[in-house]
């Protein structure tokens, strides 16, 4: 049993060398208090324990050293029983409470899993091949890391106005949570920084220094991409990931921009008070994180986008999570029936019987949203890894990526389009708008340099045309050549009440946040009436995502009025979240 006076005066007298430490058992930290002796910083912190030791109960003393050894790295949860308090910070805002550390420590280890999905994300990689920084890196995980950092000191920055003053609580909590990122930890990531120690110094401002570093930490990612066949224009943004992300439609904009947004939240109410100012600055954040690019809907339609496979996905994989999406049953059915025919055909082959030759060119019809694109890829997968094409990669574009502005210049990027999909899928999304509502020229012209193409890369190019039923339908019977080379037709109906709450819920998972059980039943009685209301234009998946995005939004607003937040009210989506339409 050790005991709190023993420690007490043992840190007074032999503080300097770390002797209390090696009584109390950490053996770590007392050899740093012993080697770092000639500097006079262990007397200075040997004096400060004792104060501690000293006011510490019984109990809190005896729960936290007599109860086993304390693990080497121990959470903040349990080094830290009282509020530590930062000198310099005046009327009651300088208090790092357990529960603001425990709220950082959480969004700490959010953002650290985060950033092992980033740099495990084989777009984001490839992605970064062409982005300019300002950091010289020898590993894209490394410049990921730094991207990560840079977004979190941003975030603190916005929280104070840009104004650095020694000893504020939020910028001490702030950087806590920053630590777990920091680079330097090569291939590996921080699980849990908050140590006794790590406490200590920050609260003594003797790791004032890396904080001085990284306070004028600049965003290092300059992004330049195009729009159509307009000139490069710069994505400005004081982030580094949200725009890049926004720009490649990845999935893990939105889980990246919560973590971000929480951070803030959490900043901003590590006390009591709830000002006009905060609330407003969350809302912008929220913005900034979630939409950094704000034209970016409509600037960047006509992109020609090239999605690869993963691959170490064998058939079977791609098979299961072609069956894992929500709904699309008849879709499904189809498919599966497309690859049992191939797979017979070539069975046929291997023991020297005839085998029948179809096209594998598709005509993919139904309503915006309803998960056509999400299965062009799955099934340049399959057409992969069934041997039909060699690199299974999925070029998507529509009628502006195809159709130039000039004479003479639509075959010219047409044949640029189907280069960049040999030995792949092209899907052209809303083809039927290729031959215009006037039958032009150009739209003939892009229709017959693709048809031709079709034909004479028939081995090393496979066509997926997307639109609404009947455009699509019209569009085929008036082009002999689509006619003749596509005989494979799949529909996919719109998204039932059921189907479209079930994607909700997914998105909502994906980015950790769960529905109280009202506003579940306002998310059913939602979607109910959409899909009642639905006409041809609605949005399905899409009208999901926007909900979704709304949702999120007004909780942001909603949280930002409160004066106490725990990890239960981050994550959880009320009934006034969620607006009817």
């Amino acid at each position: 049993m050790k005991n709190k006076n023993t420690a007490t005066l043992l840190a007074i007298f032999t503080g300097i060398i770390g002797g209390h430490r090696f009584y109390l058992g950490q053996f770590g930290l007392g050899m740093l208090y012993l080697v770092s002796s000639w500097t006079f910083v262990p007397l200075f912190l040997g004096i400060l324990d004792a104060l501690v030791f000293l006011f510490r109960s019984e109990d809190r003393f005896n729960a936290k050293y007599n109860n086993n050894a304390a693990p080497k790295n121990t959470s903040v949860s349990n080094a830290i029983q009282a509020e530590v308090h930062v000198p310099s910070a005046k009327r009651g805002k300088g208090k790092l409470s357990p529960a603001f550390i425990g709220l950082l420590e959480e969004v700490a280890d959010e953002a650290a899993q985060l950033l092992n999905d980033l740099a495990s994300d084989k777009a984001l990689l490839e992605r970064l091949e062409s982005v300019q920084t300002d950091e010289p890196t020898t590993t894209k995980k490394e410049l990921i890391r730094i991207f990560v950092v840079s977004d979190m000191v941003q975030i603190v920055r916005k929280i104070k106005g840009g104004v650095k003053r020694q000893g504020d609580v939020q910028i001490f909590g702030g950087f806590l949570a920053i630590q777990t990122i920091l680079p330097g930890q090569k291939d590996r990531f921080i699980e849990h920084p908050f140590t006794d120690l790590e406490i200590y110094l920050y609260k003594t401002h003797f790791l004032q220094r890396p904080i001085d570093i990284l306070w004028d930490l600049k965003n290092p990612m300059s992004i330049d991409y195009s729009v159509g066949d307009r000139p490069q224009k710069k994505a400005k943004s004081d982030l580094s990931l949200p725009p890049l992300l926004q720009l490649m439609r990845s999935d893990l904009l939105v889980p990246y921009a919560t973590m971000l947004h929480r951070f803030a939240l959490i900043l901003c109410k590590h006390d009591i008070d709830v000002t006009a100012k905060e609330e407003a600055l969350l809302k912008e954040i929220y913005e900034e994180t979630h939409n950094p690019i704000a034209d970016f809907g409509t600037a960047n339609k006509g992109n020609i986008k090239k999605t690869d496979i993963n691959e170490s996905k064998s058939l079977e994989q791609a098979m299961e999570e072609l069956h894992a999406l929500i709904g699309l049953t008849d879709v499904k059915n189809e498919i599966q029936t497309l690859v049992n025919f191939v797979k017979i055909q070539q069975q046929r082959e291997q023991e020297g019987l005839k085998s029948s030759s179809i096209s594998y060119h598709i005509v993919f019809t139904g309503n915006p949203g309803t998960g056509k694109t999400t299965v062009a890829r799955l099934l340049a997968q399959i057409y992969k890894e069934l041997g039909l094409i060699e690199k299974g990669h999925l070029v998507e574009t529509d009628r502006s990526g195809m159709i130039a502005e000039y004479s003479g210049q639509t075959a010219v990027k047409v044949n640029k389009v189907v280069d960049e999909a040999l030995d792949g899928v092209l899907f052209i999304d809303e083809a039927y708008a290729l031959v215009g509502e006037n039958k032009d020229d150009y739209g003939k012209e892009a229709v017959a340099t693709l048809i031709k193409r079709m034909e004479d890369d028939r081995k090393r190019l496979i066509v997926i045309l997307a639109g609404y039923s009947k455009e699509m339908e019209t569009f085929i019977e008036t082009n002999p050549g689509f006619k003749s080379r596509i005989n494979r037709y799949i529909d996919f109906k719109d998204y039932g009440a059921d189907e479209m709450l079930a994607i909700f819920k997914l998105f909502l998972k994906q980015s950790q946040y769960k529905l109280s059980p009202a506003a579940s039943l306002k998310a059913e009685a939602l979607f109910t009436a959409a899909y009642e209301k639905r006409d041809k234009s609605f949005g399905n998946g899409r009208f999901v995502r926007n909900i979704f995005e709304k949702t999120l939004e007004n909780q942001a607003n909603r949280l930002a009025t409160l004066t106490d937040i725990d990890r239960k009210i981050l994550i959880q989506i009320e009934e006034a979240d969620i607006e009817m339409e």
